[in-house]
């Protein structure tokens, strides 16, 4: 091969590094983590106070759960006479059901 060959494919092998390298995505953690530590903006208390109260038991995990109160289960109205009764006159006989 000759020398001119290789210089061409060495430079299409570098161009294709450098396009390869202008389309992948550029990390920028470092600057934005310089520029949040950089800014040292403190709100005033009474702004946060204000907005914390207003804001306070809006969410539901917030808000106390109102315990139900379990009813007492009801006794029977009627006795085992009456029971007995009832069959005598609605089936004929007493227990032979």
């Amino acid at each position: 091969m000759s020398a001119s060959l290789l210089r061409k494919g060495l430079e299409l092998l570098e161009s294709a590094g450098e396009e390869y390298q202008k389309h992948q995505a550029a990390d920028h953690f470092k600057k934005n983590m310089q520029y949040m530590m950089g800014t040292h903006f403190v709100a005033d208390s009474t702004i946060t106070e204000k907005i914390l109260t207003q804001n306070r038991g809006r969410k539901a995990k917030d808000c106390p759960v109102e315990k139900v109160k379990k009813q007492q289960p009801e006794g029977t109205v009627f006795t085992e006479d009456d029971f007995q009764r009832f069959e005598r006159e609605y089936f004929g006989r007493a227990g032979t059901i």
